[in-house]
């Protein structure tokens, strides 16, 4: 394959919103990719993460689902937990005091070390599905947004040790704005950070492989000297243009009726300059997509099974357009009186 694009468990794994959803990133890419004659593998790790815990010992997925949820990112969180392992040798020289903040909450160390080693095995596992692909791989891309940096730098890792001719570009709000510098500057294993939305990114960077004259976009590097970079920026295309997001369904570890597809109604922030959002540093067009759209979209995936009926509306803040919000309800609803009760569900 040219390029492999992966997506590493979320922080919140548990809540079927997240394990049972795939990454539109991936879809969208694989679809738009492969229709120009690209080599594309997209793999849904986190969709597998909850899966692979059934083999686990039950006390042992029990207290990862308790306490990765009771106390959260800081103390206990997956993103936290992976952490551990990525900087393995900070970790262990700073053991005492990480006991010491776990005895306050009343946890073990022993606790922590069982949530590693869960960790670890995962990512282990990851790598094993990845290995048959990886001798031909030229780019190797992670979509980062739900605290699924320190994993996917993990596996990262383990792939560049093993294939160090493989380009690796990260994406997604965990690693944009000044954090994509630092990255760059602290992690070697890191080749390129995206500054905008993918398509233009992935397809521009293996062009650039393919040939060194051609010019990559919309990303942080380092030079030959090992200088920090910022290429020149490119906008995205149309986001009506871009093709329904293709998935591999019969390589999830979910059934297709409790699969829940994601549909992007737009892109970027109407309102701009929230002090929570990154969206500035992002460098993305509003975009909307039109009724048409997205209700193809809908029936599109309900014509490649009829066990498709689940949806996630994601950005539906980009529809400032009153008679588009009218129209697709419209469409919605007449959609739902027409089903039976195993009809479509959408969610916001």
């Amino acid at each position: 394959m040219e390029f492999i694009f992966i997506s590493m468990p979320y922080a919140r794994f548990i809540s079927r919103w997240f394990a049972n959803v795939p990454n539109i990133n991936l879809g969208i890419v694989q679809s738009y990719l492969r229709k120009k004659g690209r080599d594309v593998g997209t793999f849904h790790f986190h969709l597998e993460f909850i899966p692979y815990l059934d083999n686990l010992p039950p006390h042992v997925k029990e207290n990862l689902f308790t306490l990765t949820e009771q106390f959260g990112v800081e103390y206990m969180g997956l993103d936290y937990v992976y952490a551990s392992l990525l900087f393995e040798e900070r970790y262990l020289k700073s053991k005492e005091r990480f006991k010491e903040r776990l005895d306050s909450l009343g946890l073990s160390l022993s606790d922590f070390e069982e949530l590693r080693d869960v960790a670890r095995s995962f990512v282990d596992a990851c790598f094993s599905r990845l290995i048959p692909y990886l001798q031909n791989t030229k780019l190797m891309g992670f979509s980062c947004s739900h605290y699924q940096l320190s994993s996917s730098l993990l596996l990262c890792s383990r792939v560049k040790k093993a294939y160090p001719h493989i380009l690796t570009v990260f994406g997604g709000k965990d690693c944009t704005g000044t954090f994509a510098d630092d990255l760059m500057r602290n992690v070697d294993t890191v080749d390129f950070t995206g500054t905008s939305e993918c398509e233009i990114t992935v397809e521009s960077l293996l062009a650039h492989m393919s040939d060194p004259g051609n010019q990559f976009y919309n990303v942080i590097y380092r030079d030959k000297d090992g200088l920090i970079k910022k290429s020149p920026v490119r906008p995205n295309i149309s986001i009506n243009s871009l093709p329904f997001p293709e998935y591999d369904f019969d390589t999830f570890p979910v059934r297709k009726s409790d699969i829940i597809l994601p549909i992007e109604f737009g892109r970027g922030c109407p309102w701009k300059r929230c002090s929570f959002c990154p969206d500035e540093s992002y460098n993305i067009l509003c975009q909307a997509k039109t009724p048409e759209r997205v209700t193809s979209e809908i029936a599109h995936y309900q014509s490649i099974s009829s066990e498709l009926n689940n949806f996630f509306i994601l950005d539906s803040d980009a529809l400032k357009n009153r008679e588009s919000i009218i129209e697709i309800s419209g469409y919605l609803e007449d959609r739902q009186q027409h089903l039976d009760n195993h009809g479509p569900t959408f969610e916001g």
